[in-house]
């Protein structure tokens, strides 16, 4: 009987060890999906980015090239001028031909210009409508899609027979919502672990406020520099243990 006493004893730190082995390998599971939908939505967004620098490039160079026409016939329209100037200076009876030349020239003109009025307008509504796309794409993902973290700062009383200290873990949770429902329980990252003899409320804010900055580098480290529209930063948890 002592015998198949000490074998539980033995066993149950292993329990013990192996169920927390299933719990970080749950969360580490969770954080790779989380990652890989991530950085799909990124690409994503990169795809839609690359698409509307490449409208702009099109659109300048139909512009480039519309500038250049534009030029050659101003040119040959003011040579063309030109010309017909010096054959009625010397020729007074082509008159009438000379200024029938410059008639059509000015005609030719006025329908460049008037295309050039809607090639403009043609220009501006392609890009406004590649802007409200992808507006309405970013939105769209950053509903259906986004991740809350909320700073978070526990503070534990340990009561013992001599003296007695607060131990105080900051850091931030992360949960991950879509379309603004959580998907999962949440996570916790603890930052900073510290014993401190007495914690006021001056402490707490100080504790919180760091908080709030490891939880703002979390996004920035995860979601990139343009992660924001995917994250959501929530107001910081305080919490406090009773005595033990």
């Amino acid at each position: 009987m002592p015998a198949v006493e000490h074998s539980f004893s033995l066993s149950l730190p292993g329990l013990v060890l192996m169920g927390v082995l299933f719990l970080c390998m749950g969360a580490g599971a969770v954080w790779l999906v989380l990652r890989a939908q991530l950085e799909r939505k990124q690409a994503v967004c990169n795809d839609r980015e690359a698409e509307l620098r490449e409208s702009q490039k099109s659109i300048h160079e139909k512009e480039r090239v519309f500038l250049e026409e534009r030029n050659r016939i101003e040119i040959t329209h003011a040579d063309a001028i030109k010309q017909a100037k010096a054959e009625a200076h010397e020729q007074g009876r082509q008159l009438g031909k000379v200024e029938g030349k410059s008639q059509h020239l000015e005609e030719i003109m006025a329908l460049k210009s008037e295309f050039a009025v809607r090639l403009t307008s043609e220009v501006d509504s392609a890009v406004s409508e590649a802007r409200r796309r992808l507006t309405a794409e970013y939105e769209l993902q950053s509903k259906l899609f986004t991740v809350q973290i909320s700073p978070f700062v526990r503070i534990s009383d340990n009561k013992g027979l001599f003296s007695s200290e607060s131990v105080v873990e900051t850091g931030y949770q992360y949960q991950l919502l879509v379309n603004g429902i959580p998907a999962f329980q949440p996570h916790e990252i603890i930052e900073r672990s510290e014993a401190k003899k007495e914690v006021n409320d001056e402490k707490i804010k100080e504790y919180a406020h760091l908080a709030g900055d490891f939880a703002s580098s979390a996004i920035e480290m995860y979601l990139g520099a343009g992660g924001g529209q995917f994250a959501k930063l929530a107001p910081a948890i305080i919490k406090k243990l009773g005595k033990k």
